[in-house]
């Protein structure tokens, strides 16, 4: 009998005669959840698709992939949920509204993974020119 854990760690399925799509599970999102997964094309024949899906499977548990599919929503969220067990009350509403005003609208549906500072900067300046001082924004 195969254990759950090895059965899940990668899939080899045919698409085509001879192009393979090779699988393996990177384990699960921890903002989302969900699980991850690691895919790759594969021309060639079958045992050589197995032996490559070995190598991609090795990988995945090397850690050679990071790649969150969570968004900062998601990600403020959680720890929205942690802030309403540690924040008072008061904090709790401020920081809950400028995250609903300002941050959310501008940077909810970025993929964590595609973050970068000059996302954060492009936010930054477009708050500015909006007529929030610095001093707002930094906050």
């Amino acid at each position: 009998m195969v254990s759950s854990a090895h059965r899940r760690a990668g899939t080899l399925r045919e698409r085509a005669p001879g192009h393979w799509e090779l699988r393996a599970f990177l384990g699960r999102d921890p903002i989302s959840g969900k699980p991850r997964q690691a895919t790759r094309t594969f021309v060639g024949s079958g045992r050589a698709a197995a032996k490559e899906l070995s190598n991609l499977v090795a990988e995945a548990e090397a850690g050679r992939f990071d790649r969150s599919t969570a968004t900062l929503g998601q990600l403020l969220d959680k720890w929205l949920e942690f802030a309403e067990m540690t924040q008072r009350h008061r904090t709790l509403y401020e920081n809950r509204r400028k995250i609903e005003t300002r941050i959310r609208p501008a940077l909810g549906s970025v993929r964590l993974s595609k973050l970068h500072a000059q996302t954060f900067d492009a936010a930054y300046g477009h708050w500015l020119d909006e007529g929030l001082s610095a001093s707002t924004v930094n906050k």
